[in-house]
């Protein structure tokens, strides 16, 4: 049978592997194409700002079943870029180029599908999936979840102002035309939080799958991991955006709150951010024996590395970014301490973590603190969270079983192949 012919609207394209958290839309739709190749005739639609490292790794061999086109962004799109309202603009004039191209190849080619991949907002409509008469997969999706009530209050007057004016851009453009249009004619739009889902109608819904934004190449074991349980020391880990309300504040304190206890604890917290400063002085005054330390966020790799040697992951509050550490936490083995707020509430289950409910700072710490106690007595149970951890990763999140929830996915909605068609009845969700 002749493979699928799918037309791919790929804004953020990049092969390499992102060196820190922010950087990853580009690289997920690049390792999600590559998924997409193996069972389907693929050509992709990407900015022209993609042009050389793609052009670089296709030479090299990389994605060689799939067929490039590189759409002009606009001529002033480094300008518009200074602002969120002017991202967003440089988005939509771009995506009205992608769709003239898209006509144009669509009647070449005569496409079974089309797929937006780059994940973006669940609020911006794809306009390949608004004006295409073809079927049409979109996302992964994202909701701008923001932060917990409880620390709000951390954010500056300017801050909110902001937030406020990109809330009300996010509503405006949940309820335009494009944006219910596009829902209405997707076969399949793939999620990767349960609050994103509360943001379509509930006739669409029946179309949702689960699927993370972010995936990992291979799990190592355990049993090869050169790991602090051995040693007469407990190590905690974090990473992430250093601001006043990502609730580092009361990961710090609560982690001092623990080393009075257990004097041979040690924290290494990984990161940068308009509060570094602030933090590392906080750390001066309460840390007298060394045992909290900010590092310069490393490459991917390096931190991978340090999680390989460490106890424990401590998951701050902000941002869906901050999620992608929680599966690269649980692929190096380490149980997960994270606020149950948003899509990592979704990511940390009883099996391998400890949820903390968001609330006042004093409450976090506490309960922060209980976690690290409960975690640090029992190193059997702590080992068991690992493999746990470690199990759900190599299950759910490498890049290989992606590709083949996707070719699930593309069999139900799009019912080309009795191969890969299967029921929604007998299939697990994706997230427990």
């Amino acid at each position: 049978m002749e493979k699928l012919k799918i037309l791919v609207s790929a804004y953020a394209f990049h092969p390499r592997a992102p060196k820190w958290i922010g950087h990853r839309s580009g690289y997920t739709s690049w390792k999600l194409v590559e998924q997409l190749v193996r069972f389907c005739d693929v050509w992709v639609m990407t900015t022209n700002q993609n042009r050389d490292p793609v052009l670089e790794s296709l030479s090299e061999g990389g994605l060689p079943e799939a067929r490039i086109r590189f759409v002009n962004l606009p001529k002033f799109h480094k300008f518009l870029r200074r602002s969120f309202s002017g991202q967003y603009l440089c988005y939509f004039l771009w995506q009205r180029s992608a769709l003239e191209e898209a006509r144009a190849l669509h009647s070449e080619h005569q496409f079974d599908a089309a797929h937006h991949l780059t994940p973006g907002p669940e609020w911006f409509p794809s306009f390949l999936g608004a004006s295409l008469p073809i079927p049409f997969i979109w996302g992964p999706l994202l909701e701008d979840e923001g932060i917990p009530k409880s620390l709000r209050r951390f954010q500056s007057n300017r801050l909110n102002i902001k937030k406020s004016w990109e809330q009300t851009v996010q509503r405006w453009a949940r309820r335009r035309h494009a944006r219910k249009k596009c829902a209405q004619n997707s076969r399949a739009i793939l999620v990767s939080d349960p609050d994103t889902v509360e943001k379509f109608p509930k006739v669409d819904r029946k179309k949702i799958h689960f699927f993370p934004s972010y995936g990992i190449d291979a799990v190592s074991s355990l049993s090869k991991m050169k790991s602090s349980r051995e040693k007469n020391v407990f190590r905690a880990i974090g990473a992430g955006n250093l601001t006043r309300e990502s609730g580092f504040f009361e990961i710090i304190r609560a982690f001092r709150r623990f080393v009075q206890s257990h004097p041979e604890a040690d924290f290494a917290l990984f990161g940068n951010g308009p509060e570094k400063n602030r933090l590392e002085r906080q750390i001066l005054r309460m840390d007298r024996q060394g045992r909290i330390r900010i590092h310069p966020p490393n490459e991917m790799e390096s931190m991978r590395k340090e999680m390989h040697d460490s106890d424990v992951f401590i998951c701050p509050v902000v941002s869906q970014d901050e999620s992608v550490w929680v599966i690269e936490a649980m692929a190096a083995g380490l149980p997960v301490i994270g606020v149950d707020f948003g899509g990592r509430g979704m990511h940390i289950q009883d099996k391998w973590g400890v949820k903390v409910t968001p609330g006042s700072s004093k409450d976090m710490q506490k309960d922060i603190v209980h976690a690290l106690e409960m975690l640090y007595k029992n190193p059997k149970t702590r080992l068991k969270m690992g493999r746990a951890a470690q199990k759900n990763a190599k299950e759910n999140y490498v890049w290989e079983r992606l590709g083949n929830k996707l070719k699930r996915i593309y069999g139900e909605a799009l019912l080309q192949d009795e191969d890969i068609r299967f029921s929604r009845k007998g299939e697990e969700r994706f997230f427990y």
